[in-house]
């Protein structure tokens, strides 16, 4: 209504305006698992649609894609250690060249891919693609674990805290699937997949 987005207090009834944007209306798309923080899609003066993230303790919001190409449908995964988002950087024209007698103008298709942003300080990509480098360190740290796991099978730990992610450090910490561009509208993301809704071109 009126192109805000707010968020309802079901505790106290209560209601804060999180953005009233003049270009479009803010799409809201994901919460983190803990609550803190609401992912969603924002259009600005240039017509460009970035993905902002809300944070609940603080009350601002803050752009964290690139104000220069679209970007839309941001899910966090289930350990909230990524963000994984659309984004419309793809941009390879199916015409070979401007001269003929109809000089076609550049036409763009399969303009999205998919990325992700990582929410930690030491991120282990899920699509890295497997070489020899990658695979010794995963065996090594796969040994580490099993041997710490021996040592403290006795032991319990409280459950962690929530984490404050630091959001300028994931903006510049993006990751590229290993996917061909698509025509793609929506992404959704479970605990061991990814699906998304693709045009057929």
């Amino acid at each position: 209504k009126d192109l805000r987005l707010s968020l309802y207090s079901v505790a106290d009834g209560s209601t804060k305006l999180i953005e009233q944007n003049d270009y479009g209306t803010p799409n809201p798309a994901a919460w983190d698992k803990d609550g803190n923080y609401l992912a969603y899609e924002a259009e600005l003066p240039n017509s460009s649609v970035v993905i902002k993230i809300f944070s609940v303790s603080t009350g601002q919001s803050q752009i964290i894609t690139s104000e220069r190409l679209n970007s839309y449908s941001p899910q966090f995964s289930n350990d909230n250690q990524w963000l994984y988002f659309l984004s419309d950087r793809n941009l390879q024209t199916s015409v070979g060249s401007p001269w003929g007698p109809r000089q076609p103008e550049p036409y763009f298709e399969k303009t999205t891919k998919q990325y992700a942003l990582s929410l930690t300080d030491h991120p282990s990509f899920p699509f890295t693609q497997p070489d020899g480098w990658v695979d010794e360190k995963k065996e090594n740290k796969e040994d580490e674990k099993a041997s710490e796991k021996a040592k403290n099978v006795k032991t319990t730990k409280p459950a962690p805290a929530a984490t404050l992610i630091d959001w300028s450090k994931a903006a510049k910490q993006l990751y590229e699937l290993p996917l061909a561009g698509r025509n793609i509208l929506r992404l959704r993301v479970t605990e061991k997949y990814l699906y998304w809704t693709e045009i057929e071109s």
